[in-house]
């Protein structure tokens, strides 16, 4: 096999020089802030306004069927049979 590759055989390793290390630096520089930028544009653009929205909606609906059953609860008389499963509170008289 090594017959084969004659003259453009690969030699071996060769450490890199201080030079073209440095120039890597900027390269490796451009791809971090590229790929920070695209990945704050993606995130910005991906908040759907409606989601939020129907969100906040839906926490009013929630918050308006509370209302209605408290109101609901408070305006009912109590029950005896539910009362006398209680315990008694504490500081309350019996």
């Amino acid at each position: 096999m090594p017959e084969e590759q004659g003259s453009n055989a690969i030699g071996g390793p060769e450490p890199m020089e201080e030079t073209d290390a440095r120039g890597l630096l900027p390269e490796l520089g451009v791809v971090m802030v590229t790929l920070c930028g695209g990945f704050l544009v993606f995130t910005t653009l991906m908040v759907p306004t409606r989601t939020m929205g129907a969100t906040a909606s839906a926490r009013l609906v929630w918050e308006q069927r509370q209302l209605e059953v408290e109101a609901c609860v408070a305006a009912q008389p109590p029950n005896p049979a539910v009362a006398a499963n209680r315990e008694p509170q504490a500081g309350a008289e019996p």
